[in-house]
């Protein structure tokens, strides 16, 4: 089921993933979660000014902005994992991360220091939605400048701080997950070389 009568004040969070500060290009490449179909399915409900509308889906992105339940911030990796878990567990749903770029200008100035990769902030929905609306234009530093300059529209972009440490937390997480199933099954690891195998020769033509 889905439901469209969401706040309008709703601040989306945006992961820093490249920071580039060049003469000819101060863009920030941030990345967001989104909800994406897979497959055809029946038996969907969009709910629009209290009324029901019975659907078949056949396409389906979403940008989420909460973990599942009362939560409104990821703030601890368990929040994550309660995400993917949920989504997934539907069979035609699963995670996608999607990408906006912004520039580094509209980033708070009172951080003290470009954002870093891994950086979680949280991005109004109308900067949001103009960053996404100009996402083809993203390689033109200039044209997207003017045209955030141009439009007045809230520049809300605030760091989160718990939500940073709440994602660190989780990508440790899924790094001792990962290793731990690598050495599990020993027939993906690389095979070793001997000491007395001696080098392939070079391929000739």
């Amino acid at each position: 089921m889905f439901d469209n009568n969401l706040d309008n004040d709703i601040k989306i969070p945006i992961i820093v993933d490249s920071v580039k500060d060049t003469e000819l290009c101060r863009m920030t490449r941030c990345t967001y979660f989104t909800i994406e179909n897979s497959e055809p399915a029946p038996n969907w409900t969009l709910r629009i000014n209290d009324m029901d509308v019975g659907f078949y889906m056949i396409g389906l992105s979403g940008v989420i902005h909460s973990p599942p339940g009362d939560s409104q911030f990821f703030d601890t990796p368990e929040k994550y994992n309660q995400l993917f878990d949920a989504i997934e567990r539907n069979g035609t749903l699963y995670v996608e991360m999607n990408d906006i770029w912004l520039p580094n200008e509209l980033f708070p100035e009172n951080s003290k220091r470009l954002p870093r990769r891994g950086d979680v902030f949280r991005i109004g929905s109308d900067l949001f939605n103009l960053a996404y609306v100009l996402k083809d234009e993203a390689n033109s530093y200039e044209i997207l400048f003017d045209r955030f300059n141009q439009l007045d529209i809230p520049q809300v972009l605030v760091f989160s701080e718990e939500e940073t440490q709440g994602l660190l937390y989780w990508n440790e997480m899924q790094i001792k997950v990962n290793k731990g199933l690598y050495h599990e099954n020993p027939e993906t690891n690389l095979p070793k070389k001997e000491d007395s195998q001696k080098p392939l020769p070079p391929l000739t033509n």
